[in-house]
């Protein structure tokens, strides 16, 4: 007769399929995260004196070309190129970049609490374990031990990752509803 067996909450196979990626993408996007804050703490301001520099860098002073249209004077089309807000322009570009790779990084935050939630709260030790090495430490399937360093086989390893699939899968499913709510909520 054997024991009952536990009842298993079915999840949609699109949540599924999302998590097998999300828990592939994790440790790329642990990366990523480090590069995007990078990028948002060196948050450069740009002066009319880098301006200048990169302009002047840019016009080649060795040759006397005739140009038929604008000025041939370097100094005289950077000027006019300052005047004409070549300075604002460069800011307002950063800035969308920033806004841009601000909007990447909120997303990619997201992705990782999800996973991370998921690890802390929805594995137990032997599941995380086995998470952690085939997706975060990336090892082939014979160096993966159990939470206590014990080897494990094949049937093991395969179990193990099909519920850390299945939690993180079931962090995406409670996410969707909550962000369908708040959706909700927002409309009305």
């Amino acid at each position: 007769m054997g024991r009952p067996k536990k009842k298993q909450n079915k999840i949609d196979g699109l949540f599924l399929a999302d998590a097998l990626l999300l828990a592939g993408q994790y440790p790329g996007m642990l990366r990523e995260k480090v590069n995007i804050e990078k990028v948002l703490a060196g948050v450069p301001v740009y002066t009319e004196g880098m301006a200048i520099d990169e302009l002047s860098g840019a016009v080649n002073t060795d040759t006397e070309r005739v140009q038929t249209s604008g000025t041939s004077n370097p100094t005289e089309r950077i000027a006019l190129l300052l005047e004409n807000g070549f300075v604002e322009k460069k800011n307002a570009q950063i800035r969308k970049e920033i806004c841009q790779n601000y909007r990447e990084y909120l997303v990619l935050c997201e992705h990782i609490r999800i996973v991370e939630t998921a690890m802390k709260e929805r594995m137990d030790e032997r599941t995380r374990a086995v998470f952690l090495q085939l997706f975060v430490r990336e090892l082939p399937w014979s160096r993966v031990k159990d939470e206590n360093g014990n080897s494990l086989n094949h049937n093991q390893i395969n179990r193990a990752k099909e519920k850390a699939i299945a939690a993180v899968a079931h962090e995406l499913e409670l996410h969707s509803r909550i962000v369908r709510l708040e959706d909700d909520d927002g409309q009305d």
